[in-house]
């Protein structure tokens, strides 16, 4: 789980598609159309945020997170697919979401249904969420020059852990 966790400062939305993709939430957070339940998802998160290191949190504290999904195979981008939003407060905890954008988001993730499938489905979330991440079909930026450089910087973090081994 930490490796899968430190994932999640790289994407700072990879807390909510990982989480999303363990067997628990796979199973409670499908509704009956088979359409993502946002209120178990958030529940099983913010239920699990105690599990994540403190970076995870930090990246995800005070902090609107905007995602993007792009149908079938195709990566949304900034303003195309269906958005979900994230808000997070001091701790970390999702006190804010829906099915819209939300105001002022600090981060943007975009990526495709394919992408989110194959996380959900994997035996290895983890590495589906590290290939996706790596293939470009999930990419994490953010929406202000300050967020930005903030996620540059936990990328680079994260980029330097597995150059010597840490991650």
């Amino acid at each position: 789980m930490t490796r899968l966790t430190l994932r999640l400062a790289v994407g700072l939305l990879a807390a909510l598609v990982v989480l999303s993709a363990s067997p628990a939430l796979g199973a409670q957070s499908e509704g009956v159309d088979g359409a993502v339940d946002l209120d178990a998802m958030v529940e099983l998160y913010n239920a699990n945020l105690g599990d994540a290191p403190g970076i995870a949190k930090g990246e995800l504290a005070g902090k609107t997170v905007e995602l993007r999904v792009g149908s079938g195979s195709t990566v949304a981008t900034s303003s195309t697919g269906t958005v979900y939003h994230f808000t997070t407060n001091d701790e970390g905890e999702i006190t804010d979401y829906g099915d819209a954008a939300g105001d002022s988001p600090n981060v943007r993730v975009l990526t495709s249904e394919a992408a989110m499938d194959r996380i959900l489905a994997s035996e290895d979330p983890a590495a589906a969420f590290d290939a996706a991440y790596e293939n470009g079909d999930i990419t994490v930026s953010g929406v202000t020059l300050t967020d930005s450089i903030r996620i540059e910087l936990v990328k680079f973090g994260v980029w330097l852990g597995k150059l010597f081994g840490v991650l």
